[in-house]
Formats: structure tokens, sequence, C-alpha cells
């Protein structure tokens, strides 16, 4: 998955094109620089999804034993700048907001809110996202994606990964290739409540996966899908969700067509999967 779509994974089980020797763990590694790494893994995970329930009610409904990153802090998004909505995509696109340097970081976070009929179960969206044969069908920057060393994280309701990816020059070339290591959750839907949630962060382990020299290592704060049911339509197989991404391409590339492209291709992505 490419800068433009963030890092994430979501399908239930990745087809076998989309996964690298998931059973062999990451890269290179030794045992104990796995271990390490799948630690890493589960920190990384753990620490995204505090962050994901600061900002979005639905995740802290689906993961209500898990406390807060920051603790109870309202809803940071009420100060969140709207972003037009393009006629292409208002169909089902309700609307963009951006946090402006969501914790210091330097660059802003999104949220795209959205809502699409996907029948009753909505794995399929998540495959568009996840399954690299798939994703190329609408994200023309993604070169490669492999997914690796799986671990279940029963606490969250879900299996845990490590993704790479890579992908192709973009911009028109003012961006070179970019890398990408996430930690990538996906809790399957529990108790009823009818929500799904795939969560990313990037996660380092050098002795696993060494910056390529060809590459530019991007950073991958956080993204998220977050699915629910829309009650109100229940049996109509109707869906409301929101995508949020803060990322950092790294390298000296203006942020603003970055952050402009990020949010043209997510949109296509939604209306894409709305037609499938």
């Amino acid at each position: 998955m490419n800068f433009f779509a963030g890092v994430i994974g979501g399908g239930d089980a990745p087809s076998n094109s989309a996964v690298d020797d998931a059973n062999d763990g990451a890269g290179g590694c030794d045992s104990d620089e796995k271990g390490l790494l799948q630690k890493a893994l589960v920190s990384r995970i753990e620490a995204s999804i505090g962050e994901l329930r600061s900002f979005c009610p639905r995740a802290a409904a689906a993961f209500p034993a898990l406390p807060s990153g920051d603790g109870d802090v309202g809803n940071p998004f009420a100060s969140a700048v709207s972003r037009p909505v393009g006629e292409k995509h208002s169909k089902v696109v309700k609307s963009i907001e951006m946090l402006q340097n969501w914790r210091g970081r330097g660059q802003p976070l999104v949220r795209i809110s959205f809502r699409l009929r996907l029948g009753d179960n909505p794995g399929s969206f998540f495959d568009m996202m996840d399954d690299p044969e798939k994703r190329k069908a609408w994200d023309v920057n993604l070169d490669t994606m492999k997914h690796k060393m799986p671990v279940e994280m029963e606490h969250l309701g879900g299996e845990a990964r490590v993704t790479h990816v890579t992908t192709k020059p973009s911009l028109g070339g003012m961006v070179s290739p970019r890398e990408f290591v996430t930690a990538v959750l996906r809790r399957r839907n529990h108790n009823d409540d009818g929500i799904y949630v795939s969560c990313a962060s990037s996660v380092e382990c050098e002795a696993c996966y060494p910056v390529m020299s060809t590459h530019v290592r991007g950073s991958n704060h956080i993204f998220a899908i977050v699915l629910q049911r829309a009650k109100d339509d229940q049996e109509e197989g109707w869906w409301n969700g929101e995508i949020y991404f803060q990322i950092c391409v790294n390298g000296w590339v203006p942020s603003g067509p970055v952050i402009d492209a990020t949010i043209s291709l997510q949109c296509d992505f939604v209306v894409l999967a709305s037609k499938r």
C-alpha cells in the first residue's frame, strides 16, 4: 500500500498472493530478532488502538477495555477544518475534516466519513485494501505488498501482522519510491456491535527490515478504517464508516500535494467499493 492510501491491511484472511512466508516470520531475522519484532508489533498495535480510541467513538466502543492514549479528550474533531467533497465522490463521501499538527507531528490528522451499501459482511471492502492484486485495480502507485508474522491478539479480538509495502514513483516523479513497515490489526466483529476495525502504525526493526537503499522509508503515524452497520437501514446492508490517516512520506516533498492526493485516492477507493 502506498503512502497515498496509508499502510493498512484489512481482509479477513489474506489471499495466498497477499502473504509472503507468513509462517516464517520476517525478512532475514533470527529467532531472537523475530521475538523482538513480535514484541514491538504487539506494543505498537496497543498504542495505535489507544490513540484511535481518543478521537474515534466507534473505536472506543469496539475496544472498551483498552485505555485511550490521551485519556478522555472529548471530541478533538470539533475544531477540525472541513474540506469540500468533490462532485464525483459526493454520493458516498459525506465529509472530509483535518486536524492540523495532531500530537505535534507536523502533519494533519484527516478523517473521511462515508456511507455505502456492503451487504451483510464488509469483508470485500477490506479485501480491496488488503489484497495486492485487488488493490492494484485502483491504486496505481502500489508496487509490492507482503504480510508477515501473524500474531493472534485475543484481548483485541483480532489478528495482527507486519505489512511491508513499496511504492512506485508518484506525483509525476516528484515523489521517489517509498517503503513502509507497518503493524496492522484487524478486529473482527464481536459482541454483535457491528463494528469492524483495521488499524495500522509504523513499526521498526532494522535487523528484520533494513531500510532499502532504493527507497525512502516513510512513517505511518496512524491509518485506520472503522465500519459500523447502519442501524436505521440494517436490512438494506448499509454501513457508516470513517477513514483516518496521519502519514509522513519523509524526504524533501511538499506536504500539501501529498495530503491532497491521499484524500483524493481514499475517496476514489470508497466510491469504487460502493459499486462492487
